[in-house]
């Protein structure tokens, strides 16, 4: 209702939700979306009529990023999640279908500093 999404925690026995997620742009509209969980329940994907995705933590209803086409305006029919999150696919419109691909950042391994050395700080004079 109104863009909000409850998220319960069944485990405990309680009716009150745990976690109320609100998405953006939701409010007021016809348009409805599926939405996707990780298998895990700790991510939560859901569209809205702006064409725009969210990433939830389902456990503590933060937005962990936000996906934008560039060539799209088209509501969010439906999307989903894979189990380790590296993809998120959804539906636009009429059947536009869009997959987007997290690719972490490249570390460059032959710098002289050892990356994981917490002794070492990088000053601004060597950045």
């Amino acid at each position: 209702m109104d863009g909000c999404m409850c998220v319960w925690a069944t485990e405990d026995n309680n009716t009150a939700p745990a976690v109320i997620i609100k998405v953006p742009y939701c409010g007021g509209t016809n348009i409805r979306s599926l939405f996707g969980f990780t298998p895990s329940g700790d991510f939560l994907v859901a569209g809205n009529a702006a064409g725009d995705l969210y990433v939830f933590d389902s456990f503590t209803g933060g937005k962990v990023c936000t996906l934008k086409h560039e060539k799209v305006s088209a509501p969010v029919r439906a999307c989903a999640i894979t189990d380790d999150c590296s993809h998120v696919l959804a539906v636009y419109g009429s059947g536009f279908v869009w997959r987007y691909e997290f690719i972490p950042p490249q570390i460059d391994f032959n710098e002289d500093k050892v990356p994981d050395d917490p002794k070492h700080e990088i000053s601004e004079e060597e950045s």
